[in-house]
């Protein structure tokens, strides 16, 4: 006890002499424990961001991804290239074919009559022909992503995407403000790299002299968080499937008279009738049993798979607070 005593007044009498010293230990660790407590609210925003709203985020309740680099799947891929469902778009990567998108599509309406269907368009064999974009008279091309999509159906319904909704900054849908084949829509970051503006008429990248005006400005977010991590860096311009034919620059090949036949697929995003994660995932299974060159995301595995990184980055953000 006379110990502990001492090394209390002893204790009390260094702080006495020495505040400023003090001062300053209490600041760190008040500092310290400021750190830890953001990072840890950046984490836990980050999980809630990564886990939730799951449909649009995986463009679907089931995303179809063809083979490549990195991606599961069942079976090997030379049975539908040699059939023509998939074709190679380099590095390893293919894409569907109009033909695969076709039988897929149809078999996914065998199952579920009310089944809607969504693609963003990738040219094979050149899936960044379409990068990029130039100011009317201006020589030098942006680095810019294009992603093609379906704005409307046959009816006029709008198609991309087919959860959730995709506005311009003044608050229009895009099926409001992409009305022909020479609108696009380009994300914020993109608009303010490049300096550019609603009304601005630009060439994109292997379309030739065709001129595109631009109709909104949408905001990153809109594609930052799916499989595009590539548009957070360089932006991106959305313009629509009917365009598809002024694409003649890169591999006029790629391109045929008939409309239907211009479509190639990086995926494919369905939206079923029942929604119930068990019924999701049967159907999944069935799709990859059917077709085993593919891997048939569910939004139960995008959950996994996003918390699996929102855990690792909430606790590297906690030791480089402890560290600091």
């Amino acid at each position: 006890m006379q110990r502990l005593l001492f090394y209390t007044e002893h204790s009390l009498n260094d702080l006495r002499i020495g505040r400023l010293r003090t001062l300053f230990a209490v600041l760190c660790i008040a500092a310290g424990v400021a750190v830890v407590v953001s990072l840890q609210t950046l984490g836990d925003m980050m999980m809630e961001k990564l886990t939730t709203n799951l449909q649009e985020l995986n463009r679907g309740d089931v995303n179809i991804i063809p083979p490549m680099p990195g991606v599961e799947r069942q079976g090997d891929t030379e049975p539908a290239k040699n059939v023509g469902l998939i074709e190679p778009a380099g590095a390893g990567a293919f894409v569907f074919t109009d033909k695969g998108i076709r039988e897929i599509e149809r078999w996914i309406k065998e199952r579920d009559p009310d089944a809607v269907v969504s693609y963003r368009h990738q040219f094979a064999r050149s899936p960044l022909a379409n990068a990029g974009l130039s100011k009317e008279g201006q020589d030098e091309t942006e680095p810019v992503i294009g992603l093609v999509i379906e704005v409307k159906d046959a009816q006029g319904n709008p198609v991309y995407p087919i959860y959730g909704e995709i506005r311009t900054e003044d608050g229009r849908l895009l099926s409001d403000v992409m009305r022909e084949p020479t609108d696009i829509v380009v994300s914020d970051n993109a608009a303010e790299d490049h300096d550019l503006k609603v009304g601005d008429q630009v060439r994109l990248g292997g379309a030739g002299d065709t001129l595109f005006t631009i109709r909104g400005i949408v905001p990153i977010e809109a594609e930052a968080l799916t499989d595009n991590f590539v548009t957070t860096i360089f932006g991106f311009y959305y313009v629509d499937l009917s365009a598809v034919p002024l694409y003649t620059d890169y591999d006029p090949g790629l391109v045929t008279d008939e409309g239907d036949g211009n479509r190639y697929a990086g995926q494919l995003y369905v939206r079923l009738s029942d929604t119930d994660p068990e019924q999701v995932r049967q159907f999944a299974q069935q799709l990859q049993n059917r077709y085993p060159f593919v891997n048939a995301r569910t939004t139960a595995d995008l959950r996994d798979r996003n918390s699996q990184i929102a855990t690792a980055l909430k606790n590297l953000m906690l030791i480089m607070g402890l560290v600091s």
